[in-house]
């Protein structure tokens, strides 16, 4: 692959058509202004980039722009009265037939990542609450059509509205956007030349453990802590903060009725207490276990427990009501797979919450034991995303290049991915490289020695997995560096 497909303009490299442009990362929000009215602004674009079409610009601004749109990554495209213009997190729509309010519009590409919809209404994130006010949400965005998909090893989470996706980490205040509008122009469009950052592909939502999450609610399960791996008892399991969920088929079916939770609550070292006889208490309600022994449990307990997935979820309860603290004063009462905290101290709706307790099960496994005892994944399951530390280097740099390994649909980290490399040189050579096996947040990292080279050198690289694939063809992600900087 020689140099002549790519060129340089004001100091950035691009790449002529029929290439993949050098990834560009979606803006954040702190760039973002809100869609208060305001006089049309000119729009900057990058090599590479398409200028935002005039029949679109105001609207553009008025949405915040780059940040929020991203950049334009499409000409217009009209089929009668309907104009629109891609950008990479959205597809913009003129329709002067639409009522006025609709005259512009994002078009729903959420649904295109959301084809099977859980029962709604959908809370929306409190973080992206803000942003979805700000963009006047229910009018250009649209409604939520997914709630929040419990946060991946990374941290990330993401909520799917029709319009617009949006993302943001553990513990950030920055909200990103999802690669909507590049994600379907590539998909559809031959005139797109931007290529995706990173893989958003329809969620698969017959993945048992995200879609058995999503519905006993994120408040009862928390978010995934662990890999899928199998425990000594052959459970195929993945731990989350307060419960840890189970494959009932032990990984031989898609059916979303095959997941639940696992009976780890013992296994922690809580023993049960001794049984009770039922109490003529309106407040309580009596679980029998044995014959007529069994526990009385507060109402107030029962109901969270009814509420999320009920008794075919939670199991018996195996204790009474403990009190765990005294100051401040909460009591607990545990089932078979989960255990319930009451603090009256806290505001009326945020008195009763599932202990965490999932990090005590998963102190109980070396890490290097969930990555020996974890899925093997095919290749068809999984995907691969890649990015550089630099991506312009001078020939005294060394390059280093990051790689994490995912699942489809719920974009769970997979450990203990082999891996190989392959780097196109300046002088037209190959050169192979293992880095490290992926760790547990599916993470990999290569550093290579300087590489020779004149400043408008690109190295293409591409980085597979080095297992076997049903297609015959690996499983490869590719990108390039480029050389610059040198005297």
């Amino acid at each position: 692959m020689g140099n002549k497909n790519w060129g340089l303009i004001n100091g950035a490299w691009y790449c002529r058509p029929g290439l993949i442009l050098i990834a560009l990362l979606t803006v954040l929000l702190a760039a973002c202004s809100g869609p208060d009215l305001k006089a049309p602004t000119p729009v900057p674009t990058v090599p590479g980039e398409i200028e935002v079409d005039k029949v679109f610009r105001v609207f553009y601004d008025e949405m915040g722009g780059r940040a929020v749109l991203g950049p334009a990554i499409s000409g217009i495209f009209t089929s009668g009265n309907v104009s629109k213009q891609f950008t990479t997190n959205a597809v913009m729509v003129y329709n002067p037939q639409a009522p006025q309010t609709m005259i512009f519009s994002l078009a729903p590409l959420g649904e295109e990542f959301v084809p099977v919809k859980d029962a709604g209404p959908f809370e929306i994130d409190p973080l992206f609450k803000k942003v979805y006010d700000k963009l006047q949400g229910s009018r250009f965005i649209g409604a939520p059509i997914s709630g929040v998909i419990p946060g991946q090893a990374d941290g990330e989470y993401y909520q799917f509205f029709k319009g617009l996706g949006m993302r943001a980490k553990e513990g950030s205040n920055e909200v990103g956007f999802l690669e909507y509008g590049a994600w379907f122009c590539a998909k559809e469009q031959e005139t797109c030349q931007y290529q995706p950052s990173y893989n958003i592909s329809p969620l698969k939502f017959n993945e048992k453990f995200p879609v058995q999450a999503r519905r006993l609610g994120r408040e009862l399960t928390g978010k995934p802590i662990s890999a899928y791996f199998r425990l000594p008892d052959g459970a195929m399991v993945q731990i989350y903060d307060n419960v840890v969920m189970m494959d009932k088929s032990g990984g031989d079916s898609n059916d979303r009725q095959m997941a639940g939770l696992y009976p780890f609550i013992r296994q922690i070292g809580i023993q049960p207490d001794p049984f009770e006889v039922a109490m003529n208490d309106p407040r309580m309600t009596f679980f029998p276990v044995e014959g007529q022994m069994g526990y009385n449990i507060p109402n107030v307990f029962v109901e969270f427990m009814a509420f999320h997935g009920g008794k075919e979820e939670s199991g018996n309860p195996i204790t009474g009501v403990r009190r765990v603290s005294e100051q401040p004063e909460v009591y607990r009462v545990c089932f078979e797979t989960y255990c319930l905290d009451y603090n009256n101290g806290l505001p009326e709706g945020k008195k009763i919450y599932p202990a965490p307790l999932g990090r005590e099960f998963l102190k109980m496994f070396a890490p290097e034991e969930i990555a020996q005892r974890g899925l093997a994944p095919s290749e068809a399951d999984l995907y691969i995303k890649v990015w550089e530390e630099k991506l312009l280097i001078s020939s005294t740099d060394r390059p280093v290049i990051h790689i994490m390994v995912l699942q489809k649909g719920d974009q769970t980290a997979i450990p203990n991915i082999d891996l190989v490399v392959m780097l196109i040189m300046p002088d037209g050579q190959q050169a192979f490289f293992n880095p490290p096996a992926t760790n547990m947040n599916g993470l990999s990292r290569l550093e290579l020695d300087p590489i020779s080279g004149q400043n408008g050198d690109v190295i293409p690289y591409w980085v597979c997995l080095n297992m076997s694939s049903s297609s015959g063809k690996p499983l490869c992600a590719e990108d390039a560096l480029a050389i610059w900087g040198n005297p």
